[in-house]
């Protein structure tokens, strides 16, 4: 995955920010949202300083697999 320009939007509250941040993500595929989660894995894992694979227990607890229906 290539880096994206980066872009900032400025939220008068939490509640606005959650609601935009849904509304993007939802607005992405389930390719791109997979993708955007094994980009920000690679990520931690270059600046985890844990060791290389202590990392992955931490986020193993918190993904589910779903299957489509």
């Amino acid at each position: 995955m290539s880096m994206k320009k980066m872009w900032i939007r400025v939220a008068h509250s939490f509640r606005q920010a959650e609601k935009f941040d849904r509304q993007y993500y939802q607005s992405m595929s389930p390719e791109e949202r997979l993708s955007t989660v094994q980009f920000l894995r690679e990520s931690l894992a270059q600046f985890s300083q844990k060791g290389q694979h202590a990392y992955r227990k931490g986020l193993r607890r918190v993904i589910k697999v779903v299957k489509p229906a």
